[in-house]
């Protein structure tokens, strides 16, 4: 696939796609020149073939190179900011230079960039990386700042606004609070010192002119191309949520360098569990060879090899990833999205006109214009119980019949199992927009397939929430909240789904699983601390005291000081042999862009009694890069936005007692 597939439309949403952008690389190949250092004079040719040199820009108070890359989201985001700034700053005898020094980008492509961006000023094309190279400049977009004697007295990012962490695919702040490229030129033409001179800009790697130094070690065809088909394609194709795609060897080859940096931290492919707790059927993660084998190959200088080695192209569904739906559902008139503000949550009823039961095997919700929908839920409410609907959902917070947000993939059931879709029920869609610059009009949908063969359970979709507990003082850098759900019946969990906002750090699920012995009274439940009561039950028709869970040594022994009896004491010193808890899915590195939903490679059966609780952390401090002064200063309540917060542990399960 050539670049000029690569275009602005691919651009989606202003979090998820900053999926492959990233800070400087822990090992950079190349010397950036140091501020305070004279640029040499170079010539390179615009986007009409005309020869430029620097020094045609004397008489010039500054001058600004900004860099900048195809299919690099940090370059769209920053395009239309730099030709406001160079319209701000030309009047005052400041020049702005675009240079882009992508192997693969073309000036046909970048013609279509610059006007598509409404760019002005030039764009010179850097075809062999010498001035990148020169410079010193690893990423787009990367800005450099002379003047008028072209000393270099800035570099690094336009402002801070837009930022990457290890853990993240893309953060991003609703406006930028340091303004490093317009501060830099105002102490420039003011003749004073520059007040910050270097900062880390956050964007792609440049894609460099590669050296093959063995070209038979490993190559793009026989052994990179099944692991790109498997791991990347997915979502790096057209019309998914990737910024570009990862189809041809071109295209590989021209973000190697980002594949490199990516798959070493584990950004990409986004997978946010910790392998030691959990299996999952739709891990996405790399395994240590994959990582070699592309690391090695890029090392290596990223050789094609011979094309009879290729696989065999993968052929993925057009349209809906679920194959065709047997039933499409539409919101009945499109929403009014505005370029700008926040926008409170839409929702849109839709009858499904359904004559009989149905069984969902499987689902897909879509937005119409993705990158302004963050998350849709959908909600079946029942004709012959109109209010079930609210009950077990809680509008969303503890639970939905299908759903899209950051990243998932449509939900597709095991067999036999499904989720029932009542005779002449009715569908409430949620939609939660987020203005990305663009008016624009929404028509969202949701596809359903049916089943074809017997179903044998019933999915439910329900969370552990702590709605009323939620509460993040200001500047705190790690608190944590806790919530629970206690099965009454046996059942089997499927899959789990973390849900929080911006200062989303960390979330473990975990299973308190019971024991449960008999004793002659009752314990001292007001001699317990508040924070195990609910992991305590007495049944006084059985006599049976149940407790869920690792019981700690506190507890032990203050359960056991409650009893005289050394069948009592026994008996709780059983119950805490037997007790234990089982973390299910640990995420370390909370993303917010990239939402998950870990389904279970093997459903887990849980007993009647266990105790499900989810552990979250939130950072509300100034070390969170997607929170400005005014939010991380204040405390933080429950709330629908995403300057918000929500502690939502969903979870799908099936009964292990009911079948059909």
């Amino acid at each position: 696939m050539s670049a000029s597939r690569i275009r602005p439309a691919r651009i989606r949403s202003a979090i998820a796609i900053l999926a492959l952008c990233a800070l400087p690389a822990h090992a950079a190949e190349i010397e950036p020149l140091a501020v305070g250092s004279t640029v040499a004079d170079f010539a390179l040719r615009d986007l009409d073939g005309v020869e430029r040199r620097l020094a045609d820009c004397a008489g010039k108070k500054a001058i600004v190179l900004a860099f900048n890359g195809l299919g690099c989201p940090v370059s769209e985001l920053y395009a239309r900011r730099l030709e406001r700034l160079h319209h701000e700053y030309s009047g005052r005898g400041v020049q702005f230079l675009g240079v882009n020094a992508n192997q693969f980008d073309t000036v046909f492509d970048l013609r279509s960039f610059a006007s598509g961006h409404g760019i002005t000023f030039p764009i010179l094309k850097d075809h062999e990386n010498r001035i990148a190279d020169m410079l010193g400049v690893e990423r787009t977009t990367e800005v450099l700042v002379l003047d008028s004697a072209r000393v270099l007295r800035y570099r690094g990012r336009v402002d801070d606004q837009y930022s990457l962490t290890e853990r993240s695919v893309g953060i991003r702040k609703d406006r930028p609070e340091t303004e490093y490229l317009a501060s830099a030129l105002e102490a420039v033409l003011r003749g004073e010192e520059v007040p910050v001179k270097t900062t880390a800009a956050a964007g792609c790697v440049i894609g460099r002119r590669r050296v093959i130094r063995d070209a038979d070690s490993i190559t793009f065809h026989r052994d990179v191309e099944p692991i790109i088909q498997k791991r990347c394609q997915p979502c790096h194709r057209e019309g998914q949520i990737a910024p570009f795609p990862l189809i041809e060897f071109e295209d590989v080859a021209g973000w190697a360098g980002m594949i490199r940096e990516v798959v070493v931290n584990r950004r990409m492919p986004p997978w946010h569990a910790d392998p030691e707790h959990g299996v999952f059927s739709n891990d996405r993660s790399l395994s240590p060879q994959e990582v070699a084998t592309l690391v090695g190959w890029i090392d290596n200088g990223a050789p094609r090899g011979v094309p009879a080695d290729a696989p065999e192209p993968v052929s993925f569904p057009e349209g809906w990833q679920v194959g065709e739906p047997d039933a499409v559902f539409e919101i009945p008139e499109p929403f009014d999205v505005p370029a700008a503000g926040a926008v409170p949550y839409r929702y849109a009823v839709v009858e499904t006109g359904l004559k009989e039961d149905r069984w969902v095997v499987a689902s897909e919700v879509q937005a119409g214009e993705r990158g302004v929908v963050h998350h849709i839920l959908v909600f079946a409410v029942d004709p012959d119980d109109p209010r079930r609907w609210r009950r077990e959902t809680g509008g969303g917070t503890r639970g939905y019949f299908s759903i899209m947000v950051p990243g998932e993939r449509p939900v597709v059931h095991p067999d036999g199992m499904a989720k029932r879709l009542p005779a002449g029920a009715t569908l409430i869609f949620q939609i939660h927009y987020t203005p990305n610059g663009r008016a624009v009009r929404d028509r969202s949908r949701v596809g359903f397939v049916f089943a074809r063969k017997p179903i044998t359970a019933e999915v439910h979709t329900r969370s552990a929430v702590n709605r009323a507990g939620l509460l993040i003082p200001p500047r705190a850098e790690r608190h944590e909240i806790r919530a629970t759900y206690r099965f009454r019946r046996p059942a089997k969990l499927l899959g789990l789904l973390p849900h929080m906002h911006l200062r989303g750090e960390s979330f473990r699920y975990q299973l308190h699983l019971p024991s449960s012995v008999r004793v002659s009274a009752p314990p001292r439940f007001d001699l317990l601390a508040p924070e195990w009561l609910s992991r305590c039950r007495y049944d006084g028709a059985t006599r049976r005291l149940t407790w869920a869970g690792a019981m700690p040594d506190d507890v032990h022994e203050r359960l056991r000081s409650m009893y005289e009896s050394s069948a009592d004491r026994d008996a709780i010193d059983r119950l805490r042999r037997e007790a234990r808890t089982e973390i299910l899915l640990n995420v370390p590195r909370y993303d917010f862009g990239w939402q998950n939903t870990y389904r279970l490679a093997e459903p887990r059966t849980v007993p009647r009694e266990t105790l499900l609780e989810c552990i979250a952390h939130y950072n509300n401090s100034r070390f969170n890069p997607a929170l400005t002064s005014d939010m991380w200063s204040k405390t933080v309540l429950w709330g629908d936005q995403t300057w918000d917060e929500m502690m939502i542990g969903y979870f799908d399960f099936v009964s292990a007692e009911r079948s059909f």
